[in-house]
């Protein structure tokens, strides 16, 4: 299907068919992003904001706990704190 290209303001645009809108089943209420190629200009629908982060937090997590202060091993950090949590519980 052949199009103009019109001036729109100071830009360019092109109507794009309702007819080929409904063939490319992009989402009208989300953004697309635009790149130029080499003799064309690509629509895509532009991707969630956080995809991909559910991914990234499972690889990224740490595997112990951390100790912040530098000073001592954190296991031990956390096995001292809940000595004195549970002496301060009992008479």
């Amino acid at each position: 299907m052949e199009a103009k290209i019109v001036a729109i303001g100071n830009s360019k645009g092109v109507r794009i068919p309702k007819a080929v809108l409904r063939q490319s089943k992009l989402d009208l209420s989300r953004p697309v992003q635009l790149r130029a190629r080499e003799h064309a200009i690509v629509i895509e629908q532009a991707p969630h904001p956080r995809a991909g982060w559910e991914e990234s937090f499972k690889k990224n997590r740490p595997r112990k706990p951390e100790n912040l202060w530098g000073d001592r091993r954190a296991s031990h950090i956390a096995l001292r704190s809940m000595g004195r949590a549970k002496a301060r519980r009992s008479p």
